[in-house]
């Protein structure tokens, strides 16, 4: 997936794709989606496009390498940001958590070296679904005539709400990547 065409979004919410919503859900939505790169060793895929969720399982469990991830540059928020604001739009840029990914730095460096823009960057705290049930709620105050100061209200405010549980079945995957240590994943 590359930097989605705006014209069929059309809207002012921003966010990544580590927020895990499909592509009907965010053209609905109206969500801009962009992109974090995955590499499986040589192979290097954009999050949600050349690679389903199935086959993404499928190298996971059958690979002896964990996937690695890069965040979008500063450039790729560069280019949304000016391509939004050139339209018109004031933008809310939701990213996932700056402690699980540099996301959120290149979002910020993006809206730094633009100077004093009508961006608003919120870091999620929250990754996968919680930051997409976060997008989606500020893209539905969005859908329904909200200003640019109550959707990050209704931003914030929902980040507020959301908690996010996962169960694991094994700790290998996270001790194996490095988010956590040797005696924990013991």
């Amino acid at each position: 997936m590359s930097t989605p065409d705006l014209e069929d979004y059309g809207n002012k919410f921003f966010t990544d794709s580590t927020a895990d919503l499909s592509v009907d859900l965010a053209r609905e939505m109206d969500i801009i989606v962009v992109p974090l790169s995955v590499q499986f060793g040589k192979n290097t895929f954009l999050d949600g496009a050349g690679m389903d969720s199935d086959q993404f399982f499928q190298r996971l469990t059958r690979g002896t390498r964990l996937p690695t991830t890069s965040q979008p540059s500063p450039g790729a928020f560069m280019e949304t940001y000016r391509s939004l604001l050139e339209a018109g739009h004031q933008v809310v840029s939701i990213h996932i958590s700056s402690n699980l990914s540099g996301t959120m730095n290149s979002a910020l460096a993006a809206k730094d070296e633009m100077g004093n823009i009508p961006v608003e960057v919120v870091d999620s705290c929250p990754a996968t679904m919680g930051l997409g049930l976060v997008a989606t709620a500020a893209a539905s105050a969005v859908k329904d005539g909200a200003s640019y100061e109550e959707t990050i209200q209704v931003t914030r405010r929902t980040l507020g709400q959301v908690q996010l549980f996962g169960l694991l079945d094994t700790l290998e995957y996270l001790k194996n990547g490095g988010r956590i240590g040797m005696v924990k994943g013991f």
